[in-house]
């Protein structure tokens, strides 16, 4: 991304900040209009391909990483499955996948109390973590048990990939093995652990 764009960018960012805490304050009972906010907000938080030529953000829908393959890389893993599915080229069944479900997000989002920007950045950048997953890895998280019990930020510190290591640790029988693609931007990975975990 050009300099130019930068300082748009960090406006943008911090202006879907303030959208969700006014959505928040006002008490907006549509939860549809927050989770644009939400994915508007990652997309001008990472930049790069996350933001189409115009500036308006990518949100990774149907279809959009087919034609972009690249796109796999500004988001924070790849299950290893869909690594080698991009390896080979056959991007057609990769699809986006948040670590915590959104509308978890959104109900711990109404749970809190946010003072400002710094707050609910923070909150987000451990709470907001996208990966890219196979289809059939996609469908078997939504039939499986994913969220037992609460989450919370301690949780998500040690192991930003909850929900899918709960899911291995589940009934069905699809690892979801992780390779993490933004090392630096996770709370935290605990290194080869969290590849291994699974096998």
């Amino acid at each position: 991304m050009s300099v130019g764009r930068a300082a748009p960018q960090n406006k943008l960012e911090g202006s879907y900040l303030d959208r969700i805490l006014l959505h928040l304050k006002v008490r907006d009972p549509d939860d549809r209009v927050l989770k644009t906010y939400l994915d508007s907000w990652f997309a001008y938080s990472r930049g790069g391909r996350m933001l189409e030529e115009c500036g308006r953000p990518q949100w990774m829908n149907r279809g959009d990483l087919e034609a972009d393959p690249d796109r796999c890389d500004e988001v924070h893993a790849i299950s290893f499955a869909a690594a080698e599915a991009r390896r080979r080229g056959d991007v057609r069944n990769l699809v986006r996948d948040h670590s915590i479900p959104k509308g978890a997000i959104v109900k711990e989002l109404k749970s809190r109390k946010w003072s400002d920007r710094t707050d609910l950045r923070e909150f987000l950048k451990l709470w907001f973590t996208v990966t890219i997953i196979l289809q059939s890895e996609h469908r078997a998280l939504g039939r499986s048990a994913l969220m037992p019990r609460p989450c919370s930020d301690d949780i998500l510190r040690r192991d930003p990939t909850v929900r899918f290591d709960r899911y291995r640790r589940g009934r069905v029988d699809i690892p979801i093995r992780l390779l993490p693609l933004a090392a630096a931007t996770w709370p935290s990975l605990d290194g080869v652990e969290v590849l291994q975990r699974g096998e």
